[in-house]
């Protein structure tokens, strides 16, 4: 009877043990798989953050350059000086978004699409430049506008699919960002659980 009850008492706190060690186990598994999670989370925002910016600066780009051509136009037809601020300030602004643009995380890609930008937005301003020039010696308005049409319609072209260009190949980046981040969560939740079971199965072969 004594041998009966030693055995039994054993038997319990091995038991008790075992629960205790796959308690431990499974809060250890989750703590763990909790900080993975936030790990992978933190990442996965700050990437898309990152190409969602992109976008944003390439769609100010293309914004800019569109008022840059429009205002550019206009005040060769009336000389208003307040359209003459409004293309500086879009030529400003064009040239502030590319140097933020290069400033983020660039890929070979990228830096070939930024640098036809930059190519195609030097050859517009200069062109542009030049019929500035040409009005304010007192060419007729008329003749400088055919010039414009003639001359830098072009180079707004080229300009516009520069920049066409850009903002397809980041919405494209930005859209693979979140077809990878959902493929990556789904194997981290595949992961979790495949921890937690082997886990489990660890605890229970302790316990016995």
């Amino acid at each position: 009877a004594a041998r009966v009850m030693r055995s039994r008492k054993l038997f319990e706190a091995k038991t008790r043990l075992g629960y205790v060690v796959v308690a431990l186990l499974l809060a250890a598994g989750m703590a763990y798989a909790i900080h993975r999670i936030s790990m992978v989370a933190d990442q996965q925002i700050a990437d898309l953050r990152n190409e969602e910016n992109a976008v944003t600066l390439a769609e100010r780009l293309r914004w800019s350059s569109e008022t840059l051509v429009s205002s550019g136009r206009a005040y060769l037809l009336s000389e208003d000086p307040s359209l003459f601020v409004e293309v500086r300030m879009a030529r400003s602004q064009l040239e502030d978004n590319i140097r933020l643009l290069q400033n983020q995380q660039a890929t070979p890609v990228t830096d070939a699409l930024m640098t036809s930008v930059k190519a195609a937005a030097t050859r517009f301003t200069e062109i542009q430049e030049q019929l500035f020039d040409a009005r304010r010696r007192g060419e007729d308005s008329a003749a400088v506008v055919t010039r414009f049409d003639t001359e830098l319609v072009a180079r707004s072209r080229a300009l516009d699919t520069a920049l066409s260009r850009l903002v397809d190949h980041k919405v494209a980046s930005l859209e693979r960002r979140y077809h990878d981040a959902s493929i990556a969560r789904a194997r981290l939740v595949v992961w979790m659980y495949g921890l937690l079971l082997a886990l489990l199965l660890a605890g229970i072969a302790v316990a016995i």
